[in-house]
């Protein structure tokens, strides 16, 4: 509903969540496993949880991995990230990497080039599907669907 974009790496489990609230809806994603990359347009509700902690976003674009052994990476590219694990709360900026060990409270760090996933990019090969919606005072939203 606010042009916000996800894309997921195959084999991720994960569990996408909407709730509206008033004029928004509010987004979450539950994330067991794998990798994504989200544009998310500012002022829009919308978080990442995994086993480890969570990632609230306040309009940013980021990558998060979360693997087997319950370890959690957010690589913040824009905008501002809180990461979060019971009461403890780091701020990410761009280029900043925040990270939850499977028994650990968030860290923050700088992140390297080379170390930040950058295959969101990559559309090849991408297939599209166009799902209409229409709410009860004929309000028409488009979900697209793209998958390899």
């Amino acid at each position: 509903d606010d042009k916000s974009l996800i894309k997921i790496r195959s084999n991720s489990q994960i569990t996408i969540k909407g709730k509206r609230e008033k004029a928004k809806v509010k987004k979450s994603i539950f994330m067991r496993l794998g990798q994504l990359w989200a544009k998310v347009t500012k002022g829009s509700p919308f978080q990442v949880e995994t086993p480890s902690g969570v990632a609230a976003v306040k309009g940013t674009e980021f990558y998060v991995t979360m693997d087997e052994a319950g370890n959690m990476a957010v690589f913040c590219l824009d905008g501002l990230i809180d990461l979060i694990k019971g009461l403890v709360k780091v701020e990410l900026t761009p280029g900043d990497k925040g990270q939850i060990l499977q028994d650990a409270l968030p860290e923050k760090s700088k992140s390297s080039p080379d170390e930040i996933p950058n295959w969101a990019g990559a559309d090849d090969g991408i297939n599209e599907l166009q799902i209409e919606f229409e709410d009860e005072n004929g309000n028409k939203k488009i979900l697209k669907i793209r998958y390899k």
